[in-house]
């Protein structure tokens, strides 16, 4: 089925492997991130933890709580929806002026 409707042609081990190995790599790298958030929210990585990390799901709820709301963005953006951004022209390459 995935080699008909996605073009992978490999076997569903191999398909695993990469998986869970990019799945690796993108958890170390939202480490990596929410211990330099934490370092520079001035908060310390957790005592006891092995490895010094920092909480991962409380730096993202952080994240969250602070982020807009999808109705906020959209409702503070939706004035600027359709007008030409100053600089491109409608298909989007830069005209050369300054906006």
């Amino acid at each position: 089925m995935l080699a008909t409707g996605e073009g992978v042609d490999l076997p569903l081990a191999e398909i695993t492997r990469v998986g869970q190995a990019n799945l690796d790599t993108n958890l170390e790298q939202v480490k990596e991130l929410a211990q330099r958030l934490s370092i520079e929210q001035g908060k310390a990585p957790e005592q006891g933890s092995a490895s010094g990390s920092v909480n991962v799901s409380e730096i993202v709820a952080d994240i969250g709580s602070r982020h807009p709301t999808a109705e906020a963005l959209i409702s503070r953006h939706a004035e600027h929806v359709g007008r030409p951004t100053p600089g491109f022209n409608r298909l989007g390459h830069n005209n050369g002026s300054v906006g």
